[in-house]
């Protein structure tokens, strides 16, 4: 399999094989190095749209908008440091643990 049949993975044509393997590979690094390049295309039709907007204020059409989004803060804490610090205070762990959040993240596919 070459680079260009790996789209054909997605159809239900065949089932790929371990011989596959590195074509898909190969070609997922294609795609990657392409949508990088997009990126900075992207990025730097930011950089030119930017000051118009900031010049001329909101921009918007059937299919989308261009406009400001106000700067803001986002407060974190080292769960890890809190956790340990309540493991050793347990009166801080009384107050703090009844507020705690914990979010599951599933399992995925990294490839480099």
């Amino acid at each position: 399999m070459n680079t260009d049949e790996a789209v054909v993975v997605l159809a239900p044509v065949a089932t790929p094989s371990k011989a596959d393997l590195p074509g898909l590979i190969e070609a997922y690094r294609k795609r990657k190095l392409e949508r990088d390049i997009i990126d900075v295309d992207l990025e730097g039709l930011r950089e030119i749209i930017l000051p118009l907007v900031e010049a001329y204020g909101d921009w918007k059409d059937e299919q989308g908008y261009a406009r400001m989004v106000a700067a803001n803060i986002t407060i974190s804490y080292d769960a890890k440091a809190l956790d340990a610090l309540c493991k050793s205070i347990s009166d801080l762990e009384a107050i703090l643990y009844p507020h705690r959040r914990t979010t599951a993240k599933a399992a995925y596919l990294q490839i480099r």
